[in-house]
């Protein structure tokens, strides 16, 4: 099955940001053909994957609906010439495993990467204007004390929000994977815009291939 999300970069207004953008995104119904939910937000919450082994089915996130940059079908965010704009595409698993899940973004507008991009080490940036990186979680037992807060003040998170499986490193999205069942899978997505790119509307799409 091949499922599209559509998006668009909007030019902002000409103020203090004259080449401000916005990238809205919209989700089609068959994008949650073969999964229970498929939703975006953008880069400052972090989306626990839920328990291993559920055997109920998780709820629905309070920020899946509705959050400061997705509408329930669009995803808008902002940036300048020059700038990285990154977003994450949360896929929730339904009842059985979801295999061979992929997730493609090949351009919006002119932004794309160049024809000659590699993953070699030396040249790896080269021409590189849009990534897609797999989440990976790591399971945290015990809330973590920083230089910020200390465990049992006011500042402190809320435990549910600081223990569980948490999402840390970020691999590039190379090869179709899997969503465990009753589980939440994330993608980050990283969008440059190259200093020559117009202001206008740029029109992308967004494929989750199940």
């Amino acid at each position: 099955m091949r499922s599209a999300a559509h998006g668009r970069l909007l030019g902002a207004k000409r103020s203090a940001a004259p080449l401000a953008f916005c990238l809205a995104m919209v989700l089609s119904a068959e994008s949650r053909a073969e999964l229970a939910a498929v939703w975006a937000l953008g880069e400052s919450t972090k989306i626990k994957a839920g328990p291993q082994g559920a055997e109920r089915a998780l709820p629905a996130h309070p920020l899946a609906a509705r959050n400061e940059v997705f509408d329930g079908r669009r995803l808008r965010i902002q940036g300048l010439r020059g700038e990285t704009l990154g977003f994450q595409l949360i896929l929730r698993g339904g009842e059985r495993e979801t295999k061979d899940v992929s997730v493609a973004l090949a351009k919006i507008g002119p932004i794309r990467n160049a024809p000659d991009v590699t993953d070699d080490g030396d040249r790896y940036y080269l021409g590189r204007r849009i990534e897609l990186f797999l989440q990976h979680y790591h399971l945290h037992r015990e809330a973590s004390a920083t230089a910020v807060w200390r465990p049992g003040t006011a500042a402190a998170p809320a435990s549910e929000h600081s223990r569980g499986w948490i999402p840390d490193a970020l691999i590039p999205h190379r090869r179709a994977f899997s969503v465990q069942p009753r589980r939440r899978q994330g993608l980050w997505i990283d969008v440059y815009i190259p200093p020559n790119t117009p202001a206008g509307i740029h029109r992308g799409e967004l494929l989750v291939k199940v």
